[in-house]
């Protein structure tokens, strides 16, 4: 029987170290090195974004799990409450960590009187390709997983992605990994996007269409996932087309309200803007 990878990277003496952890600590920094880098290069104030930082992810991490445990999982919660607090036994949902983390974003950026939405498109493809790295956490804790896996399909699948996949007796589907590679693709898509001459703001929105139409097909075959309604819609679903919606309705009032910047986005020094017509 497949040994699954052990949570617990090294002790510190009381102190457990999980892999969970550092994974997400890793992809958080990653996403806001990336982002400080870009804005330093197209003229933006770098130091606002690591002041930004102090209020975004503390809000992101409040925001998951509390999306993680009072909406998707409160049947466990309830009956478990000394789990609340276990962050690191996974349990972050992604839903509430973006919305919480984007709100706290998007305000602080305003009360600093910073370029907010200049700001959101730098920031967009970088968070999506964060998540990418933050789903195998997933991976580490045997989470985010699919039905079972075809046996056909089965016998391509690398030993040490099988094993980790082997939960209750059976091959599962690695939607984590799916994910993953989706949410790179959507790290290129975005950035492709940002290069043209949008209006400012388009490239934020479209983050929420471009990983939620993965969320939508890929939560399809997720077996951890929380229901609602009836078995076959899921919570993260639903929410996954809201925010899709968001996403459509929010690039067209960029589309006609947004600054459309004459330079492409990625081309320093050329930074006049002119009113969308």
């Amino acid at each position: 029987m497949p040994i699954p990878i052990d949570p617990v990277a090294f002790t510190l003496g009381f102190w457990k170290v999980h892999w969970y952890g550092l994974i997400l600590t890793s992809a958080i920094a990653l996403g806001i090195y990336l982002s400080w880098r870009e804005g330093q290069r197209l003229g933006l104030d770098g130091d606002f974004l690591l002041d930004a930082a102090l209020v975004v992810i503390p809000a992101s991490i409040l925001g998951a799990r509390f999306y993680e445990v009072f909406v998707l999982s409160w049947d466990y919660y309830g009956r478990h409450p000394e789990d609340i607090l276990a962050v690191w036994k996974g349990g972050l949902a992604i839903h509430g960590g973006v919305l919480a983390g984007a709100a706290a974003g998007l305000v602080f950026a305003w009360r600093k009187k910073q370029p907010l939405w200049r700001w959101a498109d730098v920031v967009a493809p970088y968070l999506i390709l964060s998540q990418a790295l933050g789903r195998w956490g997933n991976f580490i804790n045997q989470e985010a997983y699919g039905a079972p896996i075809p046996l056909w399909l089965e016998a391509w699948m690398p030993r040490w992605l099988r094993d980790q996949m082997w939960i209750e007796g059976t091959v599962m589907h690695p939607a984590f990994l799916y994910e993953s590679v989706w949410n790179v693709l959507g790290c290129l898509a975005l950035l492709a996007f940002r290069r043209g001459n949008r209006p400012s703001g388009m490239t934020f929105f479209l983050y929420f269409v471009v990983y939620n139409l993965g969320r939508v097909a890929i939560e399809s075959i997720r077996m951890d996932s929380s229901y609602l309604l009836f078995p076959g819609l899921r919570t993260a679903q639903v929410v996954a087309v809201l925010l899709i919606l968001l996403g459509l309705a929010g690039m067209y009032w960029r589309s006609r309200q947004g600054e459309r910047y004459e330079a492409p986005v990625g081309v320093a020094g050329k930074r006049e803007v002119k009113t969308a017509s």
